[in-house]
């Protein structure tokens, strides 16, 4: 089964942008947005909506393959 955590945050956190960068690139290979406006994105509280959607792609990426079809443990 698979267990899913998640983190509200209300300030950026450079550590976690550092850890998740990566994830959120490969998630969002074309129309990621920078780091500069998802920091001021935070700032203004405009992040509740974007993460549900940034959730929902990242969720897809990381559990179906490139077909839709849902990823085996190799």
């Amino acid at each position: 089964m698979l267990e899913l955590e998640f983190t509200t945050i209300e300030e950026w956190d450079e550590a976690l942008w550092a850890r998740i960068e990566r994830i959120y690139h490969e998630a969002f290979q074309s129309g990621a947005k920078t780091k500069a406006i998802l920091h001021s994105m935070l700032d203004r509280k405009l992040v509740i909506y974007t993460r549900a959607c940034i959730m929902e792609k990242w969720l897809r990426w990381l559990l179906l393959d490139w077909r839709g079809r849902l990823r085996t443990a190799s």
